[in-house]
């Protein structure tokens, strides 16, 4: 049996090497949580850049999409019509073709025209696209100059849930939607005191409750009453100009049900109530909203600037590109051929558009930056190309957090990442 020797020293770990052990230990677990945290900071910058990516891309395809039908009117566009051809004189290959109310459809649901019309009118072309340059809480031309928000009014500007944000711009659009019903035939277009009648195509159902629709083909659009439909037969209230009636072409011809097809659409900027990912106390957030038809859907969140400029083809061919406010008042615009767009009114500019431009500002939603760094939030130094008053950022200056209290939205800028977006979407419905 081996003996235990008391008497004998049992050597162990001195201090020093505890120590030193426990200094390398403390010099790796350090740079362990710093890969970590880096690691972590890259997943969240990431994870941001992702987020305003496709929250853009989301925002600028469903915009894009409604700017390409703005004033769709089945096959015709808003300028469509038949050339002109005198000898020795000036080719003109256009004609300014406005939709045709047969009664007074400016009160909801259609809000379409002044109130008050006894007779048949045209519909301003500012009714059918209309922008407003907003700084502030001030817009002009005012969105209620478009009269679906004049029936059913935007949110008023504030730094409050549900309220407008400020210094975003608001467009407002509508078209006819889908394809609307085909026509087999048509009767009494040409007599005096006969209402006019369409033979729907088979197969095509009207709503039972259809009041009022629009006739269009590929040069006309007229809105009137129904009075009575069944069999697949629409008659209308009363003729549609005696004997100067337009004759349909029944291969080309769409009934379109005014309440159902007819589309009116408006962007603009709303502050919701947001809780963070991270833990960090609820708070504001712009987010793009889109109103179809007195409707609020949320778009993207995220979105702090929101801006329109618009192409606009003045009188001697060549292109201007105007704010919403200019447009209305731009001296060179198109000379018109329809009674409620002359020549430098107000709806002159917007009958003459070719394309609108979108900008976008958007932020990662959640901040991107950590709050436990140790860092004071408020000395974060950020650099874009705009600085916060609006003005080109050409010197790269550095701005800080505590130098700018408010965004022009109202919102503390806070530590989240930022990225600007544009792009050109041409008008398919106003091509001369």
């Amino acid at each position: 049996m081996k003996r235990f020797d008391a008497g004998r020293s049992v050597r162990g770990f001195s201090l020093i090497e505890l120590m030193v052990a426990l200094l390398l230990a403390l010099i790796l677990g350090g740079a362990v949580i710093a890969m970590m945290l880096a690691q972590t900071s890259v997943s969240r910058t990431q994870s941001g850049m992702r987020r305003m990516t496709e929250n853009a891309r989301f925002a600028m395809e469903t915009i894009a999409a409604d700017i390409r039908n703005a004033a769709h009117q089945s096959c015709m566009n808003y300028s469509s019509g038949i050339g002109e051809f005198a000898p020795n004189a000036v080719v003109r290959v256009d004609r300014v073709q406005s939709m045709q109310m047969r009664f007074d459809a400016s009160a909801a649901p259609y809000s379409l025209g002044e109130p008050g019309n006894s007779s048949a009118y045209f519909v301003d072309p500012a009714e059918f696209v209309l922008g407003s340059e907003c700084n502030g809480a001030n817009c002009r031309p005012l969105p209620v100059k478009f009269r679906p928000v004049a029936n059913q009014p935007l949110p008023t500007v504030g730094v409050a849930a549900e309220r407008r944000a400020a210094g975003a711009d608001v467009l407002s659009l509508r078209y006819l939607a889908g394809r609307g019903m085909p026509i087999a035939s048509v009767q009494f277009t040409r007599q005096d005191s006969q209402p006019v009648q369409l033979q729907l195509a088979p197969g095509a159902q009207p709503r039972a409750s259809l009041n009022a629709a629009v006739i269009a083909d590929c040069g006309t659009a007229i809105a009137a009453r129904v009075s009575q439909h069944g069999g697949g037969l629409l008659q209308f209230a009363g003729n549609f100009e005696n004997d100067t009636a337009p004759m349909f072409d029944p291969r080309q011809t769409r009934v379109y049900d005014m309440e159902t097809d007819l589309v009116s659409v408006s962007y603009y900027l709303k502050l919701r109530n947001h809780l963070p990912s991270n833990g960090q106390p609820q708070r504001l957030l712009s987010t793009l909203v889109r109103r179809e038809n007195g409707n609020d859907v949320e778009i993207a969140p995220g979105i702090e600037r929101l801006d329109f400029l618009f192409h606009v083809e003045r009188g001697d061919g060549t292109t201007a590109v105007l704010s919403a406010d200019q447009v209305g008042t731009d001296p060179s615009c198109r000379s018109a051929e329809l009674p409620t767009a002359a020549a430098g009114s107000a709806s002159c500019g917007w009958r003459s558009l070719k394309g609108v431009e979108v900008f976008l500002l958007v932020n990662s939603v959640d901040d991107a930056v950590p709050t436990n760094t140790g860092k004071d939030a408020a000395n974060d130094t950020f650099r874009y190309a705009w600085l916060n008053d609006g003005t080109p950022n050409t010197a790269d200056v550095f701005e800080t957090s505590s130098s700018i209290t408010t965004l022009p939205n109202g919102l503390p800028p806070g530590r989240l990442l930022r990225k600007g977006f544009r792009t050109f979407v041409a008008l398919r419905g106003y091509n001369h």
